[in-house]
């Protein structure tokens, strides 16, 4: 098998690990808004829903200060203003672009340790897999105020493969 072959072979089974990954997470989007932290961050947050940049930037929110997580919700909050559904869905789709970059840089690591491509592939797909499936992601993805996590796990592997 060409080098092209299997390059194109692992690109789609990231293709069907992102697809599984999506359905194993599909149940989380007809979740509604829990009443622990949600209404702190979104429901009841008036600097969410006033967009007050001011704020998300500087004051803390339910005891914790993540402005880059307010404001993504605030954000959020302006595209479908309390449609529960959205912000599940936009958690789902940075778990899935996370899971993407663990595979890239699992495999851009392997490549330059000298692993040959289709093995650094598979341990990348394998490593992503148990990224993308981990029962310790379900809150962090399916909980609305979990948005911190995955916005972490974002930054994390673009700071790495930069």
């Amino acid at each position: 098998m060409s080098g092209g072959a299997s390059r194109g072979g692992a690109r789609w089974a990231l293709v069907g690990l992102l697809m599984l990954t999506l359905l194993a997470y599909l149940p989380a989007l007809s979740a509604g808004f829990t009443n622990w932290d949600d209404d702190g961050y979104v429901t009841e947050n008036a600097a969410v829903q006033r967009m007050d940049v001011r704020a998300l930037l500087f004051e803390p929110f339910e005891g914790n200060h993540h402005p880059v997580t307010m404001l993504s919700l605030a954000a959020n909050h302006r595209w479908s203003d309390l449609d529960a559904s959205s912000y599940h869905l936009v958690n789902v789709l940075l778990h899935l672009a996370c899971t993407a970059l663990v595979f890239f840089f699992v495999a851009g690591l392997l490549a330059r340790l000298g692993t040959p491509r289709s093995r650094a592939e598979l341990v990348a797909l394998v490593t992503s897999a148990v990224f993308a499936l981990h029962p310790m992601h379900m809150e962090s993805v399916a909980w609305v105020s979990g948005r911190k996590d995955p916005l972490y796990a974002l930054f994390f592997p673009l700071a790495l493969l930069a």
